[in-house]
């Protein structure tokens, strides 16, 4: 019987395992045999938490949202120290973010962000702005999402500090035109 603290040791050495092998090589060509090799797990430790390398990468991103525990609260931070925590996981996790841009994950990313944003990280931002309607979170989370994307896909050329700076000045104006 494995004990809370081995689940999460042994989920961590196989997420940080497949982060390595994805800055060597594209991620099609990664085996569950070559990530246990790497881990230092066996292949049953694999399938006892997993059916695919995918779901390694979807399961960290649930576990430790923008890299915090996903309990943790943000109503102590100010907006634009949010946007600057959010930043600066992305360019920390340059190679999984770049991965998750692509094709084959950019649903799961969207979805990620999503819970990220509805219920993390811009919780409070999202209240503060008070949105009316689903329709209107969506529009704010698809507009960070295609922010995010377009970065990521080019390269994350652009300084990091200006991107804080425009994103948190995008993030905090938005509105519908209500009176909140």
């Amino acid at each position: 019987v494995y004990t809370q603290q081995q689940l999460a040791f042994s989920k961590n050495c196989l997420f940080d395992a497949l982060l390595k092998l994805i800055a060597e090589k594209d991620f099609d060509i990664i085996t569950v045999s070559e990530l246990t090799q790497v881990a230092g797990v066996s292949r049953a430790t694999f399938y006892r938490y997993y059916k695919t390398i995918s779901d390694v990468l979807l399961d960290f991103l649930e576990t430790w949202p923008m890299g915090f525990p996903s309990d943790m609260t943000y109503e102590h931070h100010t907006d634009h120290e949010r946007v600057e925590m959010y930043y600066h996981y992305l360019v920390a996790n340059k190679e999984l973010f770049t991965l998750l841009a692509g094709d084959r994950f950019i649903a799961a990313l969207r979805n990620y962000m999503e819970r990220v944003f509805v219920d993390g990280v811009f919780t409070p931002i999202v209240n503060k702005m008070g949105y009316r309607t689903k329709y209107e979170v969506s529009a704010f989370i698809g507009m960070v999402f295609n922010v995010t994307v377009d970065w990521i896909r080019g390269g994350m050329k652009e300084p990091l500090d200006d991107m804080i700076e425009e994103s948190t000045k995008l993030i905090t104006s938005f509105d519908f035109g209500y009176d909140n």
